[in-house]
Protein backbone atom coordinates (compact mmCIF):
# COMPACT_ATOMS: atom_id res chain seq x y z
CA UNK A 1 0.00 0.00 0.00
CA UNK A 2 1.27 3.45 -0.84
CA UNK A 3 1.71 5.85 2.10
CA UNK A 4 -0.49 8.51 0.49
CA UNK A 5 -3.38 6.11 -0.05
CA UNK A 6 -5.82 5.50 2.78
CA UNK A 7 -7.35 2.06 3.01
CA UNK A 8 -10.86 1.86 1.69
CA UNK A 9 -13.20 0.50 4.28
CA UNK A 10 -16.11 -1.56 3.19
CA UNK A 11 -19.30 -0.44 4.81
CA UNK A 12 -20.76 -3.00 7.13
CA UNK A 13 -24.14 -4.34 6.17
CA UNK A 14 -27.00 -2.58 7.86
CA UNK A 15 -28.45 -4.85 10.54
CA UNK A 16 -32.03 -5.92 10.06
CA UNK A 17 -34.52 -4.14 12.23
CA UNK A 18 -35.32 -6.01 15.38
CA UNK A 19 -38.83 -7.45 15.48
CA UNK A 20 -41.32 -5.49 17.50
CA UNK A 21 -41.44 -6.71 21.09
CA UNK A 22 -44.36 -8.96 21.89
CA UNK A 23 -46.81 -7.95 24.62
CA UNK A 24 -45.29 -10.62 26.88
CA UNK A 25 -41.80 -9.18 26.33
CA UNK A 26 -43.01 -5.73 27.38
CA UNK A 27 -45.07 -6.96 30.30
CA UNK A 28 -44.41 -10.44 31.72
CA UNK A 29 -47.97 -10.51 33.08
CA UNK A 30 -49.53 -9.79 29.68
CA UNK A 31 -52.06 -12.28 28.38
CA UNK A 32 -52.12 -13.34 24.75
CA UNK A 33 -55.80 -13.05 23.71
CA UNK A 34 -55.55 -16.16 21.53
CA UNK A 35 -54.10 -18.21 24.40
CA UNK A 36 -56.75 -16.88 26.77
CA UNK A 37 -59.58 -17.75 24.37
CA UNK A 38 -58.21 -21.26 23.79
CA UNK A 39 -57.73 -21.77 27.53
CA UNK A 40 -61.28 -20.69 28.31
CA UNK A 41 -62.78 -22.93 25.62
CA UNK A 42 -60.73 -26.00 26.53
CA UNK A 43 -61.26 -25.62 30.28
CA UNK A 44 -64.99 -25.10 29.79
CA UNK A 45 -65.22 -28.29 27.72
CA UNK A 46 -63.54 -30.38 30.46
CA UNK A 47 -65.66 -29.25 33.39
CA UNK A 48 -68.36 -31.53 34.78
CA UNK A 49 -70.63 -28.55 35.48
CA UNK A 50 -71.39 -26.56 32.37
CA UNK A 51 -69.72 -23.14 32.51
CA UNK A 52 -69.61 -20.77 29.54
CA UNK A 53 -66.02 -19.95 28.51
CA UNK A 54 -66.55 -16.20 28.83
CA UNK A 55 -67.81 -16.52 32.42
CA UNK A 56 -64.75 -18.35 33.75
CA UNK A 57 -62.96 -16.28 36.40
CA UNK A 58 -59.29 -15.80 35.48
CA UNK A 59 -58.32 -15.53 39.13
CA UNK A 60 -60.34 -18.38 40.62
CA UNK A 61 -58.47 -21.49 41.69
CA UNK A 62 -59.56 -24.01 39.05
CA UNK A 63 -59.72 -26.96 41.47
CA UNK A 64 -61.74 -25.10 44.10
CA UNK A 65 -64.02 -23.02 41.90
CA UNK A 66 -64.65 -25.49 39.09
CA UNK A 67 -63.76 -28.88 40.57
CA UNK A 68 -60.88 -29.43 38.12
CA UNK A 69 -59.28 -32.76 39.02
CA UNK A 70 -55.58 -33.45 38.62
CA UNK A 71 -56.31 -35.74 35.67
CA UNK A 72 -58.43 -33.08 33.98
CA UNK A 73 -55.72 -30.51 34.67
CA UNK A 74 -53.24 -32.69 32.77
CA UNK A 75 -55.74 -33.06 29.91
CA UNK A 76 -56.40 -29.31 29.97
CA UNK A 77 -52.73 -28.31 29.88
CA UNK A 78 -51.84 -30.91 27.24
CA UNK A 79 -54.72 -29.84 24.99
CA UNK A 80 -53.94 -26.15 25.50
CA UNK A 81 -50.26 -26.64 24.66
CA UNK A 82 -51.24 -28.55 21.51
CA UNK A 83 -53.74 -25.86 20.51
CA UNK A 84 -51.32 -22.96 21.06
CA UNK A 85 -48.17 -24.60 19.73
CA UNK A 86 -46.39 -24.36 23.08
CA UNK A 87 -44.10 -27.27 23.88
CA UNK A 88 -45.10 -28.77 27.22
CA UNK A 89 -41.38 -29.46 27.79
CA UNK A 90 -40.95 -25.74 28.64
CA UNK A 91 -42.54 -26.49 32.01
CA UNK A 92 -41.28 -28.48 34.97
CA UNK A 93 -43.54 -30.50 37.23
CA UNK A 94 -43.21 -27.64 39.74
CA UNK A 95 -44.30 -25.10 37.09
CA UNK A 96 -47.38 -27.15 36.24
CA UNK A 97 -48.33 -27.63 39.89
CA UNK A 98 -48.08 -23.85 40.36
CA UNK A 99 -50.62 -23.14 37.63
CA UNK A 100 -53.67 -22.96 39.87
CA UNK A 101 -55.66 -20.20 38.18
CA UNK A 102 -56.58 -19.65 34.56
CA UNK A 103 -54.56 -16.41 34.64
CA UNK A 104 -51.45 -18.30 35.79
CA UNK A 105 -51.89 -20.82 32.97
CA UNK A 106 -52.42 -18.17 30.28
CA UNK A 107 -49.54 -16.02 31.54
CA UNK A 108 -47.17 -19.00 31.59
CA UNK A 109 -48.12 -20.14 28.10
CA UNK A 110 -48.03 -16.60 26.70
CA UNK A 111 -44.30 -16.44 27.54
CA UNK A 112 -43.67 -19.48 25.31
CA UNK A 113 -46.14 -18.91 22.50
CA UNK A 114 -44.42 -19.19 19.12
CA UNK A 115 -43.95 -15.75 17.60
CA UNK A 116 -45.29 -14.94 14.17
CA UNK A 117 -42.53 -14.79 11.56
Amino acid sequence: MRPDTAPVSESAPTPAAAPAPTPAALDPTALDPAVETAAREILSSLLVTEVAPDTLDLDATMADAYGLTSLNKVLFLTSLCDETGVDLAHFTEHDLAGMRTLREVVTSLTRHTPKAA
